[in-house]
C-alpha cells in the first residue's frame, strides 16, 4: 500500500512524502487430533493455512513438553488425562497465530481376576474385580469361552489352563490379564 502524507502551511505551500507500507499475511492455526487410549499414540494433523510466505510450527501438548516443531507429531503420553494442546504457528515474517484444543488420553481398565482351584468336572466360579470396564472375554485356556462379567466353567479334563481375561472399556480401550 502507498501512504501519502501531504503537509500544507498557513500561506499554502505544500510538500508531499509518499512511503510503501507493506502488510504481511497471519497465519490461521489449526489442527485435528482424537482421543485415544492410554499407551496409544496421539495423532495431531496440522491444518493451518497462510496466504503467502512460508510457517514453522511449536507445539506444547500441556505435559511439560513444549519444544516440538514437527509439522503434524505424533505423541505419546506418559499417563492418562485431560490435555490443552497448544499450536503457535509463525510465518516467515514473525506474524503469529495460535490454538488450543482438547485431547483426552483415556485409561485403561485394570483387570483382577480370582478363582479357587477344583477337581475335574466341579465348578470353577471364576471372580472379577475389573474396575474401568464394561464388555469381558474370558478364555479358559481348554478351548472355551465366555463374555459373562463372572462366569463359571466346568473342566471336563485335569491339567493345568491359563486362563486370560480381557477386559474393554466404554472407550474401546483394552487390557488383559492372565
Amino acid at each position: 500500500y502507498e501512504v501519502v502524507l501531504t503537509a500544507t502551511t498557513a500561506k499554502n505551500c505544500v510538500d508531499k512524502d509518499t512511503q510503501t507500507v507493506v502488510i504481511h499475511a497471519v497465519p490461521v492455526a489449526d489442527f485435528t487430533t482424537n482421543n485415544v487410549c492410554f499407551g496409544d499414540t496421539a495423532n495431531f494433523t496440522n491444518t493451518s493455512t497462510i496466504s503467502s510466505g512460508n510457517i514453522n510450527f511449536h507445539w506444547d501438548f500441556d505435559d511439560g513438553t513444549s519444544n516440538v516443531t514437527d509439522t503434524s507429531p505424533n505423541y505419546l503420553y506418559s499417563s492418562p488425562g485431560n490435555y490443552d494442546v497448544q499450536l503457535i504457528v509463525t510465518s516467515d515474517k514473525s506474524c503469529q497465530d495460535t490454538t488450543t484444543k482438547a485431547v483426552e488420553i483415556y485409561p485403561l481398565p485394570t483387570v483382577n481376576l480370582s478363582f479357587v482351584n477344583q477337581c475335574t468336572n466341579d465348578t470353577v466360579a471364576f471372580t472379577n474385580t475389573t474396575t474401568g470396564a464394561v464388555n469381558f472375554s474370558w478364555d479358559f485356556g481348554d478351548g472355551n469361552t465366555s463374555s459373562k462379567a463372572e462366569p463359571d466353567h466346568v473342566y471336563k479334563k485335569p491339567g493345568s489352563y491359563m486362563v486370560s481375561l480381557v477386559a474393554t472399556s466404554v472407550e474401546g480401550c483394552i487390557d488383559s490379564s492372565s
